[in-house]
């Protein structure tokens, strides 16, 4: 998987520590051999980077969590 985002740091390599802890929160567990590499700064302190690495099979094969749909109903009638 090649995945495209931005992170904050003083360096390339802070930004770099600050994707891989973000890919590792978003999926839930740990990923090994991810390769990091800059892309461009966009900003002072801000980069662009490629993670690159292979989807482990615990997340490909994890099944989907459904929404509470109670978290997001508004408890009322619809407005119009």
């Amino acid at each position: 998987i090649h995945c495209y985002c931005f992170a904050r740091g003083a360096n390339l390599n802070e930004c770099k520590q600050a994707a891989l802890k973000r890919l590792e929160e978003v999926l839930g567990e740990r990923v090994d051999d991810v390769e990091v590499h800059g892309v461009r700064n966009v900003a002072p302190k801000k980069e662009m980077l490629c993670l690159t690495f292979d989807l482990p099979q615990s997340i490909g094969c994890r099944r989907p969590q459904q929404p509470d749909l109670d978290e997001h109903h508004s408890g009322g009638e619809e407005k119009k």
